[in-house]
């Protein structure tokens, strides 16, 4: 439990290894759909924006460094889902990052996740730079 109208529904720690990025993203989709906490995004959009997060705290934040976890919690309250990534990177300059939410940089071979991301919920980060926090609407049906 986090407060009186937050619940922690789910934490879990992963190694930065290229092989549980997988797992990862599946284990927070299935927390996600089979916990029926109703997401006003689709599957397949929850599951770009997670792999999206995954892999930029594994690969920027951690260097793909098996001996350094990345931790995923999932916490709702009764208007939205809030899933928070976190890296043992040093961080980084999240002031640069408001740009590229609004850049729509498709040629470019690096640099379209924040973009991605911020299309399919609300994106924050902590002041370190190494936890990203995807807030994402829940339906109310």
């Amino acid at each position: 439990m986090v407060s009186a109208n937050k619940t922690l529904l789910y934490k879990m720690s992963f190694p930065s290894d290229r092989n549980f990025r997988q797992k990862v993203v599946e284990s927070v989709i299935h927390e996600v759909f089979n916990g029926k906490l109703n997401p006003q995004i689709e599957k397949e959009e929850l599951y770009l924006i997670i792999d999206e997060a995954v892999t930029n705290a594994m690969e920027h934040g951690n260097h793909w460094d098996p001996s350094k976890h990345i931790v995923v919690e999932i916490i709702t309250n009764t208007s939205s889902i809030s899933i928070h990534i976190t890296d043992q990177g040093k961080g980084f300059d999240t002031v640069r990052v408001k740009d590229a939410m609004k850049r729509r940089n498709v040629l470019s071979t690096r640099g379209r996740g924040i973009y991605i991301i911020s299309q399919f919920s609300s994106p924050t980060w902590n002041d370190a730079g190494n936890q990203i926090k995807l807030k994402i609407r829940r339906s109310q049906n």
